[in-house]
C-alpha cells in the first residue's frame, strides 16, 4: 500500500474516532453516562452486524473460510490493524489485532484504557 494513501486511512479512521468521542460526550451531558453508552453499543453492534452480514456465508462449518474473508476485508490490508491468526481448526478461529487507528486516536486524546 502506498505510503500516502495509508497514512490517509489512518487519519480518516482517526477521526472517525474522534468523532464517536464527540458523540459520547454530548450523549452523555444530554442523558447520562450510562444511556449514551448504551445508545452508542447498540449501534455500533447493529452497525457490525451490518458490516459482517456477508461473512455469515460461512456459518456454521468454515472457520478457515471465514478467516480467509475478513482478512481479505480489513481496511488498509494486515498493515493496519496487524492480524495474527492464533488459532484455526473445525472447533474454533482466534485471532488478535494488534493494531488499531481508533484505539490509538483515543489514546492519544487522553481517555483511559
Amino acid at each position: 500500500m502506498p505510503a500516502d494513501f495509508r497514512k490517509d486511512l489512518i487519519a480518516q479512521m482517526k477521526n472517525r474516532a474522534l468523532i464517536y468521542m464527540e458523540m459520547y460526550d454530548v450523549l452523555s451531558a444530554e442523558l447520562g453516562a450510562a444511556k449514551a453508552e448504551a445508545l452508542l453499543t447498540k449501534a455500533i453492534f447493529r452497525r457490525g452486524l451490518a458490516a459482517g452480514k456477508s461473512l455469515g456465508r460461512h456459518a456454521p462449518d468454515d472457520l478457515a473460510g471465514l478467516k480467509t474473508s475478513f482478512l481479505a476485508a480489513v481496511p488498509g490490508g494486515e498493515e493496519i490493524f496487524q492480524p495474527e491468526v492464533l488459532r484455526c481448526d473445525g472447533d474454533r478461529l482466534e485471532m488478535q489485532l494488534h493494531g488499531c487507528p481508533l484505539k490509538d486516536a483515543w489514546r492519544e486524546a487522553g481517555l483511559p484504557e
